[in-house]
């Protein structure tokens, strides 16, 4: 167990904060709503109900869809474009491998060793495609799960505050199509977009000593990835 924890700290450590930070977020937010229902007259809910509550979830799904498209995005994008002098950048104006060359370097590896050079050798499609880009997909089933999770819960909270105010109930479709829907998921992928485009942009002056998501002290601003040159 220590063992695990000590290979996959870095995970464990943000995991934990994660988790710290979604009980925070229920114990303040169940605190903000018992204040606001006393205010307007209405009855208090336990911190339970809060906890399992769309009203909760709503927000959680919401900060989930921030993060995990600007993560898909980045992870395309630098497969793609290139940043000059960010550390998680291919070099500008160097090119994709294309498939043809990689088999047949593939097979010149396999001749010499007697063994398949890599997994991806003993794939067929579509798992190869699949195991190719599945860091991408990956992100991106993520994202369209807090998406989803995001308006089933959503409809709930806005169905709930509708009825309250006398106002009838909208279906699901009405509730992804209204504004107020694309307002709450637009504000949280700016802020995932734009921490992401800053990681690549100032990798490229500063410098965290020890850390492999920075480049090297002795490397110049110029320099792209982890080589010189």
């Amino acid at each position: 167990m220590w063992s695990f924890l000590r290979n996959h700290s870095v995970s464990s450590l943000l995991i934990s904060l994660c988790v710290l930070s979604l009980i925070v977020q229920s114990i303040t937010g169940y605190l903000n709503y018992n204040t606001q229902q006393q205010q307007h007259h209405q009855p208090t809910i336990s911190y339970l109900e809060y906890a399992g509550g769309s009203d909760y979830w709503e927000t959680v799904f919401e900060n989930f869809e921030g993060e995990f498209i600007s993560l898909a995005a980045y992870v395309m994008l630098t497969s793609f474009v290139v940043e000059k002098g960010a550390k998680e950048s291919r070099k500008p104006g160097q090119k994709h491998i294309p498939y043809e060359q990689e088999e047949q370097q593939e097979e010149r590896h396999k001749a010499q060793s007697g063994k398949a050079s890599n997994r991806t050798e003993r794939m067929h499609e579509p798992w190869r495609w699949l195991y190719e880009h599945s860091l991408f997909l990956a992100f991106l089933l993520l994202f369209l799960a807090s998406f989803v999770g995001h308006a089933l819960v959503g409809v709930q909270s806005y169905n709930s505050t509708e009825l309250e105010h006398g106002q009838p109930a909208v279906s699901l479709w009405s509730y992804v199509s209204d504004p107020f829907f694309w307002l709450q998921s637009t504000r949280n992928w700016q802020a995932g977009f734009l921490s992401t485009g800053l990681l690549a942009a100032f990798s490229i002056f500063f410098r965290e000593r020890n850390s492999p998501v920075s480049k090297g002290l002795e490397q110049s601003n110029e320099e792209t990835g982890e080589e010189k040159g």
